[in-house]
């Protein structure tokens, strides 16, 4: 008896083996990678005021936060001029949270999704806007931007693949917003040991 179970445990497992050499055999070969994605960390947060002068805890309407993003891409090559476009599908998650000075249970931002190539020269950027809502006396909210996601068109030289490119997301901030998560940075919060 043990001789048969050792005998079928060894069959199943070639037979599993020969399958799974089958598909290796006849697999393509796979896609040239995606471009790089990621939050531009200057603009990753934006925190809005009411109106006037006030910068204080009191005066905040809402703050926003991109927590993440996820997405593919997609390749059309000319065979013959080995030209094309890739298709990148990009989703954005943000999280946001009601400030004291928000009577109307909402935040609305604006933000950005650019490309740039190895250089970091800006090649295309888009700008989005975002609704998230704070039902009943909730003071933060998630909410992923999918419907529909962002599609993004890259044309493609000869020789050219994703990874020739990169893709920055963040918030549109105005010079007063990006000035203040800058001046956030550069808080102390005491002396150095």
């Amino acid at each position: 008896m043990i001789i048969i179970r050792t005998f079928l445990a060894g069959l199943f497992a070639g037979l599993i083996l020969v399958l799974g050499a089958c598909d290796t055999f006849s697999s393509a070969v796979p896609p040239p990678p995606c471009p790089r994605p990621a939050i531009y960390a200057e603009t990753a947060n934006v925190t809005k005021f009411r109106e006037g002068p006030g910068r204080d805890l009191i005066d905040v309407v809402a703050e926003g936060k991109i927590i993440g993003f996820s997405g593919g891409c997609n390749y059309d090559f000319d065979e013959e001029t080995g030209e094309g476009v890739l298709t990148v599908e990009i989703s954005v998650d943000f999280e946001a949270h009601r400030g004291t000075a928000n009577k109307d249970r909402k935040a609305k931002f604006d933000y950005f999704i650019s490309v740039t190539d190895q250089n970091h020269n800006v090649l295309s950027k888009g700008v989005f806007d975002v609704d998230i809502e704070f039902p009943g006396n909730r003071t933060r909210a998630g909410y992923t931007d999918d419907d529909p996601p962002v599609n993004l068109e890259i044309p493609l030289q000869k020789g050219q693949i994703g990874e020739d490119f990169n893709i920055l997301i963040g918030f549109q901030l105005s010079n007063d917003e990006l000035t203040f998560n800058r001046r956030q940075r550069k808080i102390s919060v005491g002396p150095s040991k």
